[in-house]
């Protein structure tokens, strides 16, 4: 008798496979759209996260947590809103910035706290404005048209340089899977034996021992590969 398969087994949602939520820190955004005040009370890293996250209180009593900019330090004093200078850190609407300004955790709509661009070393571009619109650069270099309502936190992402590190072993690579509760290392289904996997078994293991389409009332555990596939190869 066959063993189920991994996707089958993950995507039932017991403990071994759901994700320890509770070890990470909230992904908040900006919060609401006033002016305030606040000071930096801590810089921490979390284990999902390759930027370090800001712990801010606001004199308004909000407390949050937000991706920290380059040279932030704690005791640094932000600003946020109309009144705000335009200095490293600070949190500002896109139609106050001039041309070329960095930003990063932008909002893609009015008030909705900072949706894009939070991944250490990464900032977006101010490019230009067209009436209430304001055309924006992100880091794949896929330009964007916003609100000019739209918040964003001045300058770049900390932590530049995270990946730029080889990572050399795999017990490295381990840990930061384990962090993540990723699922790693993946093996290949026509590496596994034949009970493990439709595709495993064999003299011979590297390619499928069977075609890799399969039916789209395949039962379960059957289908794989190809799912109700029209053409399969190279397109000549």
């Amino acid at each position: 008798m066959g063993k189920r398969l991994n996707q089958q087994r993950r995507g039932k949602g017991t403990l071994i496979w759901r994700s320890p939520s509770f070890k990470y820190k909230p992904a908040q955004g900006m919060g609401k759209t006033e002016d305030k005040t606040g000071v930096v009370m801590s810089l921490e890293r979390d284990a999902i996260r390759s930027a370090p996250l800001a712990f801010i209180e606001f004199t308004n009593g909000e407390k949050l947590w937000v991706p920290a900019s380059k040279d932030m330090y704690v005791g640094q004093k932000i600003l946020a809103g109309g009144k705000a200078p335009l200095s490293e850190g600070n949190w500002v609407e896109l139609g106050r910035l001039r041309e070329g300004q960095k930003v990063f955790c932008l909002e893609l709509r009015p008030g909705d706290g900072g949706r894009v661009v939070r991944t250490a070393g990464n900032a977006a571009t101010v490019l230009s404005r067209e009436g209430d619109n304001i055309k924006v650069k992100m880091p794949s270099g896929k330009v964007k048209v916003l609100d000019a309502r739209c918040r964003a936190i001045i300058g770049t992402v900390a932590g530049m340089g995270t990946k730029e590190k080889p990572i050399l072993r795999a017990g490295s690579q381990f840990h930061i899977k384990k962090a993540k509760h990723a699922y790693w290392p993946r093996v290949s289904a026509s590496a596994m034996n034949a009970f493990e996997h439709p595709f495993g078994g064999g003299r011979k293991h590297g390619h499928a021992s069977k075609p890799q389409t399969s039916s789209r009332r395949a039962p379960r555990g059957r289908k794989v590969g190809y799912i109700a596939a029209r053409r399969t190869g190279k397109r000549r």
